[in-house]
């Protein structure tokens, strides 16, 4: 995931873009549209979160990534 929101960032800022090392700082150099749906992908440890985690990591990959 995180490989992907770097991508998205460099894509927009250029290859060379300083994106930092396995998600750190994440909220400085990432888009903040993606910033706002990423906290939706991840699961928690009930039925219905984990159905939806996977599904709005689809939903975020088509529409920004």
């Amino acid at each position: 995931m995180f490989s992907m929101v770097e991508w998205h960032a460099r894509v927009a800022k250029g290859w060379t873009y300083d994106t930092w090392h396995r998600g750190r700082f994440l909220e400085e150099w990432a888009d903040p549209r993606v910033l706002g749906e990423l906290h939706e992908t991840f699961a928690y440890y009930d039925e219905a979160n984990i159905k939806r985690g996977p599904l709005k990591t689809v939903d975020l990959f088509r529409k920004w990534l």
